[in-house]
């Protein structure tokens, strides 16, 4: 019977996780573990050492953003505050996030846009997990308040802009 001790290193991101493996005997010279992804979107290295000498090869595992999610995923207007002109603007941007916070850079257009007052224009894909339109001022004082759905499903979070005269 073969045995040998070894052990698993797996750096993700800045921390160091090591698992010991032990004795292996009898056993087809397969280790198995099973690695379970951080909250955060980043990518982990995995390497190994043999009776604590270290081997060439490595592998990495990417772990990529989960599904957008209405409930975390934000809405910014800058400037919040315009010119009841009809024709001043206030920038839109909302920012698709997954259930732990990290940006949906890949969800496609899925982004719809909706005011209480003025008008939007056509929303754009940045193709960062950004979506950008511009609200154009009413005439008249008051304020508008910006919503917006994610696969025609409304999020939670809104955007108010003020128009003053």
């Amino acid at each position: 019977a073969r045995s040998s001790t070894s052990s698993l290193q797996l750096s993700d991101l800045s921390a160091t996780l090591i698992i010991r493996f032990g004795q292996v005997r009898d056993g087809d010279g397969t280790y198995t573990a099973t690695l379970t992804s951080a909250t955060a979107a980043g990518s982990a290295t995995i390497s190994f050492t043999i009776d604590d000498a270290d081997a060439d090869a490595t592998a990495s595992v990417a772990f990529v953003a989960g599904a957008a999610d209405v409930g975390t995923s934000t809405i910014v207007a800058s400037p919040a505050s315009i010119t009841a002109d009809g024709s001043t603007t206030s920038t839109i941007t909302v920012t698709l996030l997954d259930a732990n916070g990290n940006v949906v850079a890949d969800a496609g257009d899925v982004v719809d846009l909706s005011t209480t007052a003025g008008t939007l224009s056509a929303v754009t894909d940045n193709g960062d997990g950004t979506y950008t339109a511009q609200l154009t001022s009413a005439t008249a004082a008051g304020s508008a308040t910006v919503s917006f759905t994610i696969d025609d499903a409304d999020a939670d979070a809104t955007a108010t802009v003020a128009f003053v005269a």
